[in-house]
């Protein structure tokens, strides 16, 4: 804003003598040509009208400047009548230095698209001449001729259409890599997405380009041009525009290795098979190469460079900014999103898991005229500009050779001429034939219609298909509007509550399908409850089927989830109730409420009680044939207790510190200055990357990222309807496990061939402590020699390791980041205690297990956090013989854990009630307790503070949200996903 302010004043200063004496006093041919110009006002001298033309744009009312004028120059001679309503059909004004005629009617549009290279050609503002300057002095409608040639065959309707699975295949890949962990309400950013998705598209279609290094680089590029357009055209050193200039050129210059790359792959193939060159281009840059080869008009790799670089720019802030006008007009008005999300749901639900086509875009009528009436009202670009090309008379008027004009929708598309009731939103307008000719004109008209148009429509039409079919949302802020700067853009970046569709529907539907299942098997009694002569425990099952699971989720949600347990203690007993029945998932069930609850539930583990998992869990790890899930339990554990014993962990740390640092360089270091960053999603980084170094000895970021895709469907089919029917959340859960289980299967056949080598060098290595729990497992197994794992169950292993330790972790650094933000004291306190471990270490010297022991009080702060928001609320038990209960128990952290009987002032966060012994025993159970506790407690206690170690150490932080909350469905999570504005420490 800032620097287009200095732009206009010192464009005032350096161009005054130029324009006055060339441009301001009147040419010989306007003085003797016999017709007036066009009434009008040039307004200031040099600057003319054009601060008053971008303020109405800044203030939403583009169209007052055209209709004030109208209004002001319309013929004297015309009624009142038609004086007040602006009769005017063109006006002179002066804009960017130029003096200029308006034209301002659907006949003014028709007139010069119909002239385009006979009376008017294409003109550039100065700063685009500049920016885009070629080597050598050009005609520019000649350059633009030439180039619409060039480009028409890749973007011509029947080539398009055969990109529409491109485009479907893209918008999914997009949704599923950036928006997969929104299955619960978390924000979003809209822009910064539609950014990535639009030229991520852009490099696919036009570059065959899916490096994402190579598309992060292009965008960083056209941040740099786009400052420089909107900047002071000045080319010197330091400046926004002398920047752009050099990023620009180099930008082409990238490309133009590409194209040479591409022309060598092409003329191999020519060489092979001559008649391959006549098959249609996959994308545009082999296209360019073909097509111009093909007709014996070969361009050179430097204008095929610079023609994608166009084209890439030209479809780059259009798109962006039609999708966030759209999304904006679907939040706000109800009535046009349902009527959207049912034709889209129609055309979705008629698809098997296929990619959208031609037929499914035709079926979008009304979408298209939302979009239609989106771009009515909000369209990308104000306009463009035309030279005469010599003197020509338009409505009586002269209009002098050399003169500019400027067409601009806002003249017809905010008209009530053309457009009833101009202000209100109507999709209506564009249905049967649609607008008169030449008044609705978002992509121009005539010769120089925009050649990508039928491209921008599949483009948005297709993302507008997956984000309405897949998500819903809410504006953060409901009155953010659209501003125009020079070009449209969301004033607060668009952020969005958004929500995955079929995560809301888990509930409603599950008791559906599973009703008579339940209600047959579960909820009548058996006749062994009925001739017990022992009372059940007091409680109620609530409604048939559902119970009190709606109740159970309501509280965890609200935050409140110890209010399940207690109320229904005071409602059985005057609060000192220990045992109570209830009805959860379906499954009739006691919970202990008590310490000593917890404790005689931990003392009879596989005695009274034995593991057991609810259904969907079952379902999707199932095995092949029948097992006993409490005798799985006992051998997982024993398997992998020798890499997770105390002694073992201990060896890990350097390891953990070192990762640690390097996720921090690698994601945080470009921090320096003040940026926000989601730590949700960095958490997710961190602790996969880490995960996957300790336990798969796997650095490789491209499989990481393909095991964190497998863990994400995963984790969605846990919260999903445990149906597996192809298309749903849980099928794909299910694919999902069993494609992770067959990668890690793969490398574990090669590790498993690499230790048998090992032991044929050395034997007695194979006693040496293993580097990961991969190796662990395989060399335990084959040294006890006591029954040998497959590489299946081993599998199965690393993958429920892997998943367990996942969400735990990361939401425990998450509700801990959050503490600190708003306990200024405590933050305080962890990092004094931070800096002096820091401080006695020398340069480059990584953690040790030493200095875990002296994190005393972070230690203590990461307790209270999993005390007062535990990562899993409890498990569940099944009893193996009668005791008190026959079904199956739940133990529940909250029963405990913001109990006043075992913790004062339950609420308040203090770190010292860790201090000395600590709470009263089996009162603190975020890790379960007896046979059953998480063995990798001090793997996660390690990992949290060495990561917590590096964090205050390194960065302070503040919450872009200060009163963002963890919520619980099922699992807690941060109800924004935790943007902190961070910034390095000094």
């Amino acid at each position: 804003m800032e620097t287009t302010a200095f732009f206009i004043s010192l464009l005032v200063l350096f161009a005054a003598l130029y324009y006055f004496y060339c441009k301001i006093i009147p040419s010989p041919t306007q003085q003797v040509a016999g017709y007036q110009l066009p009434p009008g006002s040039t307004g200031w001298p040099i600057i003319g009208e054009t601060l008053e033309y971008l303020r109405t744009a800044r203030n939403g009312v583009p169209e007052k400047f055209i209709a004030d004028r109208r209004k002001k120059y319309s013929d004297v001679s015309a009624s009142s009548a038609a004086a007040t309503a602006g009769s005017c059909k063109v006006f002179r004004t002066l804009l960017l230095g130029e003096p200029m005629a308006m034209l301002c009617t659907a006949a003014g549009n028709k007139f010069l698209f119909s002239n385009e290279n006979k009376l008017v050609k294409t003109w550039w503002p100065a700063i685009l001449a500049k920016l885009f300057a070629d080597s050598k002095k050009v005609e520019y409608s000649q350059v633009t001729i030439r180039s619409r040639k060039a480009v028409f065959p890749f973007f011509k309707p029947d080539s398009v259409r055969r990109h529409i699975g491109v485009l479907d295949q893209v918008t999914k890949d997009h949704f599923g890599m950036h928006w997969s962990s929104q299955d619960q309400k978390q924000v979003i950013k809209f822009h910064s997405l539609a950014k990535k998705y639009t030229l991520a598209l852009s490099c696919i279609l036009f570059l065959n380009v899916q490096d994402p290094e190579v598309i992060a680089k292009l965008e960083e590029s056209i941040r740099h041009i786009n400052k420089g357009l909107v900047s002071l055209p000045v080319d010197l050193p330091g400046t926004n525009f002398n920047r752009a200039i050099r990023v620009s050129n180099k930008m082409k210059k990238e490309i133009e290795g590409m194209v040479v790359q591409r022309k060598k792959v092409l003329m191999d193939l020519k060489s092979i098979d001559h008649e391959q060159l006549a098959y249609a281009p996959q994308d545009l840059m082999s296209s360019l190469l073909l097509e111009t080869h093909i007709h014996g008009e070969e361009l050179t790799e430097e204008e095929i460079a610079k023609k994608l670089c166009g084209v890439i720019l030209a479809g780059y802030d259009s798109i962006i900014n039609t999708l966030c006008s759209t999304v904006i007009f679907l939040s706000q008005l109800p009535a046009v999103y349902d009527a959207v999300l049912k034709e889209q749901m129609e055309i979705a639900e008629s698809k098997d898991g296929e990619l959208l086509d031609y037929v499914n875009v035709r079926k979008m009528k009304y979408t298209w005229h939302v979009v239609c009436e989106v771009l009515r009202l909000q369209p990308p670009t104000s306009g463009t500009f035309r030279e005469a090309m010599s003197d020509f008379v338009y409505e009586g008027y002269l209009i002098p050779k050399g003169m500019k004009i400027h067409w601009n929708v806002h003249a017809t598309h905010k008209n009530p001429e053309y457009f009833p009731d101009p202000h209100k939103f109507d999709p209506s307008r564009f249905e049967g034939h649609g607008p008169p000719p030449y008044s609705y004109v978002p992509f121009g008209g005539g010769p120089r219609m925009c050649p990508g148009k039928e491209h921008a429509r599949y483009e948005i039409l297709v993302f507008l298909h997956n984000l309405v079919t897949k998500f819903k949302w809410e504006m953060v802020y409901p009155d953010e509007k659209m501003v125009v700067d020079p070009v449209p853009f969301p004033s607060k970046g668009l952020p969005l509550h958004a929500m995955e569709i079929t995560t809301t529907l888990f509930i409603s539907l599950l008791f559906l399908f599973a009703s008579l299942y339940y209600f047959f098997c579960n909820i009548i009694p058996s006749p062994r409850q009925q001739a017990t002569s022992y009372q059940l425990a007091p409680g109620s099952t609530g409604w048939p089927i559902i119970g009190e699971t709606l109740e159970y989720l309501r509280t965890a949600r609200n935050g409140v989830p110890e209010k399940f347990v207690a109320d229904r203690r005071r409602k059985y007993s005057d609060g000192s109730c220990k045992v109570f029945k209830t009805s959860l998932l379906g499954e009739p069930m006691a919970m202990l409420c008590t310490a000593a609850g917890n404790k005689f539930l931990f003392s009879n583990e596989n005695k009274l009680v034995k593991t057991w998992w609810p259904a969907i869990f079952e379902k999707l790890f199932s095995n092949t044939e029948k097992i006993d899930y409490s005798k799985q339990a006992v051998r997982n554990r024993k398997d992998i207790f020798p890499f997770l014993k105390p002694d073992a962990v201990r060896k890990h740390v350097g390891l953990m510190d070192q990762v640690a640092k390097l996720h921090f360089d690698t994601y945080w270091s470009s921090l320096d200055q003040e940026q926000v960053i989601k730590f949700h999603s960095l958490a997710k980084k961190y602790t996969l990357s880490l995960s996957c170094r300790l336990f798969l000895n796997i650095e490789d970021p491209q499989l990481i990222a393909k095991l964190e895709k497998s863990i994400q469907h995963i984790n969605k089919g846990l919260v999903s309807l445990p149906v597996d029917l192809p298309g749903t959340n849980f099928n794909r859960a299910i694919r999902a496990s069993n494609e992770m289980k067959k990668e890690i299967e793969t490398m574990i056949v090669q590790r498993k061939i690499d230790v048998m080598n090992l032991s044929l060098i050395d034997r007695e290595s194979l006693a040496n402590a293993p580097q990961d729990l991969m190796s662990s497992l395989l060399m335990q197994t084959y040294s006890d020699g006591e029954d040998q794992l497959t590489e299946d169950k081993i599998a199965k292993r690393l993958c429920g390791v892997l998943l367990a330790s996942y969400d735990s972790i990361i939401n425990t650094l998450c509700s801990t980041v959050m503490f600190m933000s708003q306990l200024r004291p405590v933050y305080e306190s962890v990092l004094k205690e931070q800096i002096e471990i820091a401080e006695s270490k020398d340069e480059g010297e990584l953690l040790n297990w030493e200095d875990i022991q002296k994190m005393k009080y972070t230690w203590n702060v990461v307790c209270e956090v999993l005390r007062l928001q535990p990562p899993v609320s409890g498990t569940f038990r099944e009893a193996i013989s009668d005791f008190i209960y026959e079904g199956y128990i739940h133990w529940n952290v909250h029963a405990t854990h913001k109990n006043p009987e075992y913790f004062s002032d339950p609420h308040k966060f203090d770190p010292s009630r860790f201090e000395g012994h600590g709470p009263s025993p089996y009162s603190y159970v975020p890790f379960g307790g007896g046979p059953r506790m998480c063995p990798g407690k001090e793997h996660a206690r390690y990992e949290i503070l060495v990561f917590l170690h590096n964090l205050v150490t390194r960065f302070k932080w503040e919450m872009v949200y200060p009163d963002e909350k963890m919520v619980v469905d099922p699992i807690p999570f941060p109800s924004k996903g935790l943007p902190l504005h961070v910034f390095p420490r000094i």
